[in-house]
């Protein structure tokens, strides 16, 4: 990721909020992360920027799994297949959460 990509550079130059914005970054150990992220700048009420707040979602798995699945789980496949995408997505999010 560079600044210009980034929706906390962007609130800090700018004071623009970012909503929903897909972000890919490498993290220290050089794996790519997806996230999907609200950045909002904090302003006084003189309008001066205080602070920025950011919350990211990980769809890293997501993300993966759709690659995995190839062309047919983003064009919608038939339906075994989307039953199939929807049981492997149910299964990302019941395995590490519990």
């Amino acid at each position: 990721m560079d600044l210009e990509s980034s929706t906390i550079y962007r609130a800090l130059q700018a004071g623009a909020s970012t909503v929903n914005q897909p972000q890919r970054y490498i993290n220290a150990s050089g794996k790519y992360i997806h996230t999907i992220n609200t950045t909002i700048p904090v302003k006084d009420a003189d309008g001066k920027l205080l602070a920025v707040i950011e919350v990211a979602n990980d769809v890293t798995q997501l993300s993966e799994l759709c690659d995995r699945l190839g062309p047919s789980a983003k064009s919608g496949g038939d339906a075994g297949d989307i039953q199939k995408t929807e049981a492997q997505t149910l299964s990302l999010f019941r395995s590490d959460r519990a």
